[in-house]
């Protein structure tokens, strides 16, 4: 999966995230390439600085930042409740449909303090590339389950 913004991929590099490889468009040159740099070194992240219209064919709105990531990976409700039953905050959306609605509300949540998502593994939207970039990379820190059943979920939760 390819995500890109000068947000997303940073906050990729800040999680636990496995990244295959950070682009960076040769034309930047100021403290926050620094930091990517030295994030990428940290982890042991391939990085390339390549032109600007190579970034432009892997993402119209890269801001000069697109990285190569494994897909998301869907936590399972026992990973959010992790065994406790208390003080848990957990959102559970029924049948969001628009990316950008998804990526807005992981932002929110994210800001909130909120556990983890949980939403419809039908008739619900999946974590693609508008999703990190509308959450502003947010989505790398929030856990977020698709379950079958909303109704048993609720149940257990």
């Amino acid at each position: 999966m390819i995500i890109s913004g000068k947000n997303s991929v940073m906050e990729a590099l800040t999680s636990k995230k496995t990244i295959n490889k950070v682009m960076i468009s040769s034309a930047m040159h100021d403290e926050f390439c620094h930091r990517v740099v030295e994030e990428c070194k940290a982890r042991h992240i391939r990085f390339d600085f390549v032109p600007k219209e190579s970034l432009m064919r892997l993402s119209a709105h890269n801001q000069g930042y697109v990285a190569d990531v494994t897909d998301f990976e869907y936590s399972t409700i026992e990973d959010l409740i992790d065994g406790e039953m208390g003080n848990r905050f957990v959102v559970v959306l029924d049948g969001i449909q628009d990316v950008h609605n998804f990526g807005s509300i992981i932002r929110v949540c994210e800001c909130a303090g909120v556990d983890g998502i949980v939403i419809s593994s039908r008739r619900s939207v999946s974590v693609d590339e508008t999703v990190y970039k509308t959450s502003a990379g947010a989505v790398s820190h929030m856990k977020i389950c698709k379950v079958v059943n909303i109704n048993d979920c609720l149940r257990l939760l």
